[in-house]
């Protein structure tokens, strides 16, 4: 039990909806993906369609009103992180760490595009879950 308590309290599950922040985070990974599609296009065209899947799974956020989100759009938040993490594999996201033989075919720009369109995207969910309809985790 403690640790669904935990998952809860990093998740916000205790936390109000805030939907200006939800809006705020979605403008900021909007300018994240422009910057990290532009980077990845043309030669690392696999990256550049995860980072597509992203941008198409959080296209219902442009409309007016997201102060309460239906568990199909708290699911298409997560697979949105999940296409990002897809899109930054094999890329160096830990720039203090020494660089590995799989790294080195990523330019430095685009895994920094790529890992900021991850920090947008997992603040994203984090505030989609906290207005979401119905706490269908474990409420």
């Amino acid at each position: 039990m403690a640790s669904q308590q935990q998952t809860l309290a990093e998740l916000g599950g205790d936390e109000p909806c805030s939907p200006v922040m939800l809006q705020f985070s979605y403008k900021r990974l909007q300018g994240a993906l422009r910057d990290a599609q532009r980077a990845a296009f043309p030669s690392h065209a696999d990256r550049w369609l995860e980072l597509q899947h992203v941008d198409d799974l959080t296209r219902f956020l442009s409309r007016a009103d997201n102060s309460v989100l239906s568990r199909s759009e708290v699911s298409k938040l997560g697979k949105a992180l999940a296409a990002a993490q897809l899109a930054g594999h094999d890329a160096r996201m830990d720039f203090t760490a020494p660089l590995k033989k799989s790294e080195e075919g990523v330019p430095d720009t685009l895994a920094n595009a790529i890992s900021d369109v991850q920090m947008f995207t997992r603040s994203l969910a984090k505030y989609g879950y906290r207005c979401r309809a119905t706490a269908f985790l474990w409420g």
